[in-house]
This record gives structure tokens, sequence and C-alpha cells, in this order.
């Protein structure tokens, strides 16, 4: 404890008490418990704690500052770059599963197409199974079966209805070849009258 040094600025307890209790006679006892040695510290004779910073205080401080910056820092480093992998992956991921859709359409696109084909294919063999059923149906020789068109009724897509389509053709074509026939019956018949007329 520092001694007063006289300035007027410290007080003893008994003389600040006495100045607090406005000059009145204090207890005798309560005056004896007193120490008339200790007193109340004079601010102005006290030093500020950390007033003066040592070198070695500054540089541990200075050093803590840094070290937080730094640690900030790096923390904000890693976050960006973490942030940016995300979004590389994230991206790459899309891209990828992009690819992986386009593969699955242009491979959708092929099977249906070959599935169109085959479908095509199986249309073409049944229509010329029926052709050669229908002709001998109808009494008609086997050569036939090359003046029917049937290339256009795959575009009737129910079997029944192209079956029809494809009878009636060969009737129509059965009563063309007939009248074809009858004409040329009459046609030489009338040949061979006017023939026999001359020789008469």
């Amino acid at each position: 404890m520092k001694k007063k040094r006289g300035t007027g600025m410290g007080c003893t307890k008994i003389s600040c008490t006495y100045a607090v209790l406005g000059g009145k006679q204090m207890d005798e006892k309560y005056m004896e418990e007193l120490d008339p040695v200790e007193q109340i510290p004079d601010l102005a004779d006290q030093e500020p704690e950390n007033a003066m910073e040592t070198e070695e205080q500054i540089r541990e401080r200075v050093r803590a500052e840094l070290s937080q910056e730094y640690e900030r820092y790096i923390d904000q480093r890693i976050s960006q770059a973490q942030k940016k992998w995300e979004s590389k992956k994230a991206r790459e991921t899309a891209e990828s599963l992009d690819r992986v859709n386009k593969l699955r359409a242009i491979e959708s696109q092929k099977r249906q197409k070959e599935l169109e084909l085959k479908e095509h294919e199986i249309a073409i063999k049944e229509l010329r199974l029926d052709i050669v059923d229908m002709v001998a149906l109808e009494g008609l020789a086997t050569g036939f079966r090359q003046f029917i068109p049937y290339e256009d009724l795959l575009a009737i897509p129910d079997p029944a209805e192209r079956y029809r389509e494809l009878k009636k053709r060969i009737i129509n074509l059965k009563v063309e070849f007939y009248k074809l026939v009858d004409q040329e019956v009459k046609k030489q018949t009338s040949s061979l009258q006017v023939q026999k007329r001359g020789m008469a």
C-alpha cells in the first residue's frame, strides 16, 4: 500500500467518514474500529492497469491478432474452394446426367425404329401370304400375284381392315380380268365369223 503524498487528493477513513457525515460527532466505538493509518487510495497516485505494455506484450497481442486474421482468411479460402468444388461437381453431375439422358433417348429411338422396321417386314410377309391364299381361293393363276399392289395397304393400322381391302382388290382384278377375257373371246369369235363369211 502506497503512503499518501500529501497532495490533498486522498483521505483517511476517519476524515472521509467525517466529511460524509457532515462533520457530526461519530460513535466512539466505531471510531476505535477504524484504522487511522489505513487510507483510501488516491486515484491520482494509481497507475492504470496495462497502461504501458511491454514490447513482449505488444508482440503477443499483434501475434494473436494476426493469427486470428490468418485463421479467418484460411477459413474463407477453404469455404470458397469448397463452394467452387461443389458447384463444379454439381455441373459435372448435371452434364453427366444430360449425356446419359441423350444416350438413352438415342437408344430408345433406335430401338423404336428397329421395332417399326420389324413390324413393317412382318406386315409385308402377312400381306404376301394373304395374296397367295386369296389368288388360289379365287381360282386365279399364281402369276396374278405380281399385279396386285399391296404396299400402300401397310398404312392401314387394323389388320382386319387391311385384309378386307386386299380381298376387294383381288376380286376387282378378277372381274377386270374376266372382262378382258370376254372381250378378247368376242373379238376373236367375230373375226372368225368374218373369215368364214369370206370363204363362203
